[in-house]
C-alpha cells in the first residue's frame, strides 16, 4: 500500500512542468524575485541601475530558459488533442517570453515583476 502511494506521488511529479519547490524552481524564483525587488526599490528611490539588473537577469534567467527549452526551435506538432494543446501553450508562452524580455528593457515597465512571472510561467509548463 505504501508502494502505491509513492508511485502515485512520482506520477504526479513527472509532469512536464517543474514544481515551484524543486531545487531548480526555488533557486530561480529566488533569483527572479531578488532582481525584481531591487528594480522596484530603485524605482521608488528614483535611481537607475543602468541595466545592471537586466544584465544579471538575462545572463541567469535567460540562459536557463534557453537551456531548458533547447534553444530557439519551433515547436513540432503531432496528431492528437494533447499535441494541439501543447502547441497552443507553447505559442502563448513564446509571445509572453518575448514581451517580458522586451518589457524589461523599457524604462519604468522594467520595474514590473516580469522576471518572476516569466520564471513562474516557465515552471508551470
Amino acid at each position: 500500500m505504501a508502494d502505491e502511494a509513492i508511485q502515485g506521488q512520482q506520477e504526479e511529479n513527472t509532469g512536464s512542468g517543474l514544481n515551484l519547490m524543486s531545487p531548480e524552481g526555488f533557486m530561480l524564483m529566488l533569483i527572479a524575485g531578488t532582481i525584481d525587488s531591487i528594480g522596484i526599490v530603485l524605482i521608488f528611490l528614483g535611481l537607475d541601475d543602468f541595466w545592471i539588473t537586466d544584465f544579471a537577469a538575462y545572463s541567469t534567467i535567460g540562459l536557463w530558459i534557453l537551456i531548458r527549452t533547447g534553444g530557439f526551435k519551433k515547436p513540432t506538432t503531432t496528431a492528437g488533442e494533447a499535441a494541439e494543446k501543447a502547441a497552443k501553450i507553447a505559442k502563448r508562452l513564446k509571445w509572453f517570453r518575448l514581451a517580458a524580455f522586451i518589457g524589461e528593457l523599457i524604462p519604468y515597465v522594467g520595474a514590473l515583476p516580469l522576471w518572476t512571472l516569466l520564471v513562474y510561467s516557465e515552471l508551470q509548463t
